[in-house]
This record gives structure tokens, C-alpha cells and sequence, in this order.
């Protein structure tokens, strides 16, 4: 009985204290998410499902741990703890009354009878300001410590690069021992809740972008249909701003592209960017020179003075040796060939998707006749030009287009997007070439079945749902993967705009 007055007293402070509550969350700043774990399930009688509100109590007066923090469920039941770790920290915050914390337990949260996973977001009340300042005079190494911690969280809100953040943060969290102040751990804490942030952000900003993309009337030639994509927002980079493309790049001698080493290394290759712009290396780039051609496998932004080892697939079996120094940007290679190389970033799937290339290449060169002694994926462009030439005429791309859709007959071959006009009108010669050397199919005595703009439209809803299940990728910097049962893709974001969107349909 006694326990049920408790808790209806309980009840009954929570909600004359409410008004309250609601005028203090004016002054309240939020300040991140941090994730945490609810420990002890086993010895308590709270039930929690995933998706639900839970409260923190401070419990000052528990025996095994003065700075302990229960989890309680919406029905004011004990569920758990806070781990020791956190405890230890943000005890002392909320007993000073500097921040609130409101909790719950994620939306895919597994939830054993021992343990669950919880997500905090930490607000400063009015009484918190300070947490938002230098502290000034530094007097102590404490202190010293505290101040870079806090210059380190406000400049990585800006930080779009996931994988930054959380190197970043390994190495911030040697400055915080047994001596640090509560807030240091929270600056650290709040920093490595930043990835997470940038990563939901990446997401997000891609979803939109897409979401931005209008269909314009399409172009026409022999089985071909080309719908091309403009913007509905208009673009606000300059184009001092907007990143080089490897073409450009390697034209103007600020960037170069070799060998790792005189022995070499099939997968892979080094880019160095030696301009003021960021570099943009578009995956499906093929590139001509050193002991054999290439295939980019992935698009990759390297920023001014960088250099990066960049994963590739070969094009060309039969050569393994120079012919003719560094590499030069030469076609773009077929949707197939791409979906082939693109279907892991991981290096150790590298073996697999180089097989699957030398494939697509062969059948390719074999479709069309092509005799290549070294089994060249661009002797399959020579062979072609005067085609290229119909088809390039037939295909231009209206001025404001920044990507296409690519049918051949009712089939879909591929999605590109850029992040301008400028840039897509660039790559258009080079990026249709490839769209234009699929395997080859002959035209009927019948009129093909061509696609109208219901068919695109329903693309691009696919597309949309696709990209629901956008994952990011670990490896690379900037880029986002996605694949469903029907269509797979990739996205890259730089300076929180889309850089490239490209998309296939899976096998």
C-alpha cells in the first residue's frame, strides 16, 4: 500500500509541476544525443518495448553507489541502471542542475532480460549556460583539458564526414582519465554522438535532394530513351565551389593518377590532387594507361593536397605492363559492367566483383565482334565511333539537365545525377558512351515497346523507396549505399549537397 501512495504522490507532483516544466523548456538548450545502456533488467519488474519514453532518477541514497542513476519505465516502475561509467559523470551535472536528460529506448532496439540499449538527449538548463562557454581564467590541467574538449564538440557540429568523427574522437578520449570534470566527459560524449548526427544528416540531405529532382521530357533515338532529370532548387555553389571533375583535373595538370608502385597492384591505384578544388572521382570512370586499364569502382571526393589509394577493377586481362605513362580519363563503362564492380566497396570483395568485370567484359567484346588481343574493354568504344556519334547527336541533354534515366526499350539501364548542370553537360559525351555500349541488342522489324512518362515516374518512386534503406558506407568518406530486390545504388554528398547519385537495376 504504501508503495502505491509513493508512487500516486509521484504522479500527482509530476503533473502540478508540468506548467513549470513546459515555461523552463523555453530556456533549455539542446545540446546532443548520447547512447548509453540500461543494465539490470534481470533483478527488476519493469517491462519496457522498443520506441518507449523512460525517466532518469537520480538515486544519491543507494548504498553500492552514491552517484547511481535509475531508469524508470512511463508506469514510474524500475527497470534498471545507468552503467557505472555514465553514472559517474552525469550524476554530478544533474545534481548541480546544469542538464536535463530525457530518454528512451530506440525504435530497433533488441531488448534482452539483462539488458537494454537507451538513447539520451541531453539538454543545459538555464542554470547551464556555462556548459556553452570557455571556462576563463584556465587555472588547472583540468581545466586546460575541459576547453579543448568543448572547442573540439563546437567544431565538429560542422564535420559531415562520419568516419572523421569517430577517429577523431578515439584519439580525444586519451585526454579523459579518473581526473577529468564531469563536463569533459560530456564534451567527449557529445562529440562522438556527432557521428551518428552526420550520418542521419548525410541521409537526410540526400532523401531531399532526390525528392528536389523533376522529370523533363525525354530524348529519343532508334530502341533509346533518355528522361533527364532538373532541379526545382536553384543551385546556390558557384562554380569556383563546385569540385573538378577527374577530366578537367587531369586536362589541367592539377591532379594525376598512376600506379601504386613500379611493381603495381591490380585493385587499386593512386590519385593525387595537387589543385585548390576538391577532386571528383566518379565510379564507372574508366581510365587508360599504366599496365592495364580501369575502373573505378566507387566515387571518391579528394579534398586539395590529398593523396588516396582508390579502388579499381581491371578492363584489360591480357596486358600487365606500361604502356604509356600516367592514366588518362577515357569513356565511361556499361550500366553492367559498373553494377559488376560496384557491387561491394569492401576491398575483400574485390576477387569477386574483378571476375565478375572480366566477364561482363568478354561478353561485351564478344557481342559485338571485337577482336582485342589483350581483351581491352575500349577497343569495344573504337570499334563504335560512328554510333557514338548518331547516338551523342540524337541525345543532348537540354541545358538545365544535371542527370538521366537511361531505357533501352522498356529496360531499365541506369540512373546518373550530378550536382549541376555544368558538371553533367561535362560528363554527358563519356557517361552515354557507356550507356550506349550495353550489350548489344538488335532492333526488331516491329515498333519497340517504348517507355512513356508513367514508366519513369514509376522509377523514380522505386528509387524513393529505395532509398529508405540507405546505409552509410564505412570505408569510404561521403558516400551512402542502398539496394532493395530490384534496383542498387550509391550516393555521394560533399559540402552537404549531392555530389553523384547513381542507380542500377540488381540482376
Amino acid at each position: 500500500m504504501a508503495k502505491r501512495k509513493k508512487l500516486r504522490k509521484r504522479a500527482e507532483e509530476e503533473e502540478q509541476s508540468g506548467k513549470e516544466k513546459l515555461s523552463e523548456k523555453e530556456n533549455e538548450t539542446f545540446l546532443g544525443m548520447l547512447d548509453s545502456t540500461v543494465v539490470g533488467l534481470q533483478y527488476h519488474h519493469g517491462k519496457v518495448a522498443a520506441g518507449e519514453v523512460v525517466y532518469l532518477e537520480r538515486e544519491p541514497e543507494n548504498t553500492h553507489d552514491s552517484r547511481a542513476v535509475r531508469v524508470d519505465t512511463q508506469d514510474f516502475h524500475p527497470l534498471g541502471y545507468l552503467p557505472r561509467r555514465d553514472a559517474a559523470w552525469l550524476a554530478p551535472l544533474l545534481d548541480w542542475g546544469l542538464i536535463l536528460g530525457d530518454a528512451r529506448i530506440p525504435e530497433n532496439a533488441v531488448i534482452t532480460d539483462q539488458k537494454a540499449p537507451l538513447e539520451i538527449r541531453i539538454f543545459a538548463s538555464s542554470k547551464g549556460t556555462e556548459l556553452l562557454q570557455l571556462r576563463s581564467p584556465c587555472t588547472t590541467p583540468e581545466e586546460g583539458v575541459r576547453n579543448l574538449l568543448f572547442h573540439a564538440w563546437q567544431m565538429g557540429q560542422s564535420w559531415e564526414d562520419p568516419r572523421v568523427i569517430r577517429e577523431v574522437g578515439a584519439k580525444l578520449g586519451s585526454l579523459v582519465d579518473r581526473s577529468a570534470l564531469p563536463e569533459s566527459v560530456l564534451y567527449l560524449r557529445l562529440f562522438e554522438g556527432l557521428e551518428k548526427r552526420a550520418e542521419e544528416f548525410g541521409k537526410k540531405h540526400l532523401k531531399e535532394a532526390f525528392c528536389q529532382l523533376t522529370l523533363e521530357e525525354p530524348s529519343r533515338w532508334e530502341n533509346y530513351t533518355v528522361f533527364w532529370f532538373a532541379s526545382s532548387e536553384e543551385p546556390s555553389a558557384s562554380d569556383e565551389e563546385r569540385p573538378l571533375l577527374l577530366e578537367e583535373a587531369l586536362r589541367e595538370g592539377s591532379a594525376e593518377v598512376s600506379e601504386i608502385s613500379s611493381e603495381g597492384s591490380v585493385p587499386e591505384l593512386r590519385v593525387r590532387n595537387r589543385g585548390s578544388r576538391p577532386l571528383l572521382l566518379l565510379e564507372g570512370e574508366l581510365l587508360q594507361g599504366g599496365k592495364q586499364h580501369r575502373v573505378l569502382r566507387v566515387t571518391l571526393i579528394v579534398a586539395p593536397g590529398e593523396e588516396h589509394i582508390i579502388p579499381v577493377c581491371c578492363v584489360e586481362r591480357g596486358r600487365w605492363h606500361h604502356g604509356g605513362g600516367a592514366f588518362e580519363a577515357a569513356s565511361f563503362a556499361p550500366p553492367s559492367i559498373r553494377r559488376q564492380s560496384n557491387l561491394s566497396a569492401d576491398r575483400g570483395e574485390a576477387s569477386r566483383a574483378q571476375g565478375k568485370v572480366w566477364e561482363e567484359v568478354e561478353s561485351l567484346l564478344s557481342s559485338r565482334e571485337v577482336d582485342s588481343s589483350t581483351d581491352s574493354l575500349l577497343e569495344g568504344y573504337r570499334s563504335e565511333k560512328a554510333s557514338f556519334d548518331a547516338f551523342q547527336k540524337n541525345l543532348l541533354p537540354p541545358p538545365k539537365a544535371l542527370g538521366c534515366l537511361v531505357f533501352r526499350e522498356k529496360e531499365i539501364l541506369g540512373m546518373d545525377v550530378l550536382d549541376s548542370p555544368e558538371a553533367f553537360n561535362a560528363l554527358w559525351l563519356r557517361l552515354g558512351e557507356g550507356y550506349f555500349l550495353a550489350l548489344r541488342r538488335e532492333l526488331s522489324e516491329e515498333s519497340p515497346d517504348m517507355p512513356d512518362r508513367r514508366d519513369a515516374e514509376e522509377v523514380q518512386r522505386k528509387i524513393g523507396e529505395a532509398l529508405e534503406k540507405l546505409r552509410k558506407d564505412e570505408e569510404y568518406p561521403f558516400r551512402y549505399l542502398f539496394e532493395d530486390t530490384l534496383l542498387q545504388g550509391h550516393g555521394v554528398l560533399y559540402g552537404n549537397r549531392l555530389r553523384h547519385l547513381a542507380v542500377f537495376p540488381r540482376e
